[in-house]
Parts: C-alpha cells; structure tokens; sequence
C-alpha cells in the first residue's frame, strides 16, 4: 500500500514538474525567478522514483528466491547455475545465428513458434545487411521471474542478461556502415560515432524468457525492458497450453 501511494506521489510530482517546465519556457521573466523551485522539484520527483523502483525490484527478487527455493525442494532439476548456463548458451547462439543469418542450430534451444518469428524478424531488420556482434562478455545474469506450472512441462522462468559487446550493421554488398543501437552523442562527429560503435563495447540489458517443454527448457521470447509493476512472464495459463500444444504437434 505505501509503495502504491509513493507511485503516486511521483506522478503528481512529475505532473508538476512538466507542468512547471512549461510556463518557464513560455515566460522568461517566471523563469528568472522560478527556475530553482524547477530544479528542487525535479530532484524530489528524481530520488522518490528511484525509491519506488528499488523498493519494488528488491522486494520482487526476494519474492523471486523464496519461490525459486520452494520449488527446488519439490524439484531439485531447479538448479540456478544450470540454467544460468544455458541462458548464456542461448544468448550466444541466438547472437551468432543474427550474425550469420544461419538458424538451423539454433532451433533446438527455441520453441517452435519463437523460432519462426525470430528468423522472420531478423531477415526484415537484416535485408541486405550484416550484424556484426563480436567481443561479447556476460556481466551478470539474474533470475527475475518464475512460474512452477502445475506438472513438469509449462514451468517458465525469465533471466535478467548484462552484456557488452561490440554491434553494428553493414552494407552487404558495399561493407560500410549503416548504423548500432548504441546512442549517438549529442554533436559527436560522425566518423568518431563510427569508430566508437565499430571499436568499443557497449552495454545491454535483456530478458530471456523460458518455457520447460519434455525436459528441456525452450526459449519463448526475449524482451529488452521490463515494468517494475509488472510480471516479465505475461503469460496466461491458456498461453502456456497452447505453447505446450503447438510443441507437442511439432514433434
């Protein structure tokens, strides 16, 4: 309940603060004279988001262990270090398949409906481009979320991975560079942006989301951001069946 009640606190602050922004920017003399009262504001708003988000996330983890632990007790196939092993196993291989847009070894670490939209996504972003990802090094990888389906099959759980790694894209036919998902600088030449994407490692935060399908577990999505107030694995029991179901018929 307080933790609700601090969210909305933060909304009102923000609300106020946008609020505040623009008639400042519309008269130069409030802002003279207001522009602290902005600043103050804006720094209220900034430590009690950051309270809310902190509060949530280490009350979500501690919810997150106690449940891994219960279900280890009644399922000691539940160990953590494997399957934070095999999520960087299917971290690697899924980066690898982009690269050389080549799937066929990856299909047994993917679920079958995954699979298909997976290589359909990457041959639409990556029609007569390349992705070059090298240099890649896992930082951490943190259980986030967790569901202990009624039976073996249907029990999901999600990985919170840290990366670096070096990514950009090219021409196919010219080999010059298109663009990287890493941020351009404000004002930073071009060339320098370039040797910046194609030199240095950046860093990533993804979610790699698993399904246990005949004792393997099966990768069935994988997202880059994550909503503190809401469960990583949005999946409905019906969803699940019918993940379970397209599995069995793929067989």
């Amino acid at each position: 309940m307080k933790l609700k009640l601090y969210l909305l606190l933060s909304c009102v602050l923000f609300v106020l603060v946008l609020f505040y922004w623009m008639l400042v920017d519309m008269d130069p003399l409030y802002k003279r004279h207001h522009v602290q009262y902005l600043n103050w504001l804006a720094l209220i708003w900034f430590f009690i988001a950051w309270f809310v988000y902190d509060t949530r996330r280490r009350k979500m983890l501690q919810k997150i262990e106690s449940r891994f632990n219960e279900s280890y007790n009644s399922d000691t196939s539940w160990r953590l270090e494997d399957l934070k092993n095999h999520t960087e196993t299917v971290f690697r291989a899924c980066k690898k398949a982009r690269s050389q847009k080549s799937f066929e070894y990856i299909k047994e670490y993917l679920t079958k409906d995954f699979y298909e939209q997976y290589q359909k996504d990457v041959h639409q972003e990556l029609h007569e481009k390349i992705d070059i990802i090298k240099d890649i090094k896992i930082r951490n990888i943190k259980m986030v979320s967790l569901r202990d389906f009624p039976g073996r099959d249907g029990d999901m759980f999600a990985m919170e991975l840290w990366s670096s790694m070096i990514h950009y894209t090219i021409d196919e036919k010219t080999q010059q560079f298109i663009s990287s998902p890493v941020a351009r600088v404000n004002y930073e030449p071009q060339d320098k942006y370039v040797s910046r994407c194609m030199n240095f490692p950046n860093a990533y935060k993804e979610y790699y989301i698993f399904i246990r399908h005949n004792w393997k577990w099966l990768l069935t999505d994988v997202k880059t951001k994550s909503f503190i107030i809401r469960d990583i694995i949005s999946y409905s029991d019906t969803d699940i069946q019918n993940i379970l179901k397209n599995e069995s018929y793929s067989v």
